[in-house]
């Protein structure tokens, strides 16, 4: 995801889009009619705020799936995508934080099996 600071912006850019992201839903920005942008208030989870256990639900879950589902299909909508998007985004923080992959091991793993391949020489086999 792209970060765009509004630090160095004019007062009445800050102003818009501030007003943009007061909606739980968000804002859809348009030109000519056409769907150009989407504008989400910054939930806790985006801020890379932990969420406790109880946040990942079935239910969530349940949704996750159907939209998955929907994918597949060729039937999801763009609001659907982007809910999708923050499902998965919940899900994997989720996971993480309860099943977290066991990084170290296939690191060290990784390294025993090139110094092998090497050999003593320090060249590849």
């Amino acid at each position: 995801m792209k970060h765009v600071s509004l630090n160095g912006e004019d007062e009445s850019v800050k102003r818009f889009v501030l007003e943009l992201a007061v909606e739980p839903e968000g804002s859809l920005l348009e030109l000519d009619g056409q769907p150009i942008a989407r504008v989400l208030p910054a939930s806790a989870a985006r801020n890379g705020e932990s969420m406790v256990a109880d946040d990942w639900t079935d239910a969530r879950n349940l949704r996750r799936c159907a939209l998955i589902d929907k994918e597949v299909d060729g039937t999801l909508t763009p609001d659907e995508q982007k809910e999708l998007e923050d499902l998965q985004e919940q899900m994997l923080r989720h996971r993480h934080r309860v099943a977290p992959l066991p990084l170290a091991y296939a690191r060290q793993l990784l390294e025993q099996l090139e110094k092998k391949a090497t050999g003593s020489t320090g060249q590849p086999s």
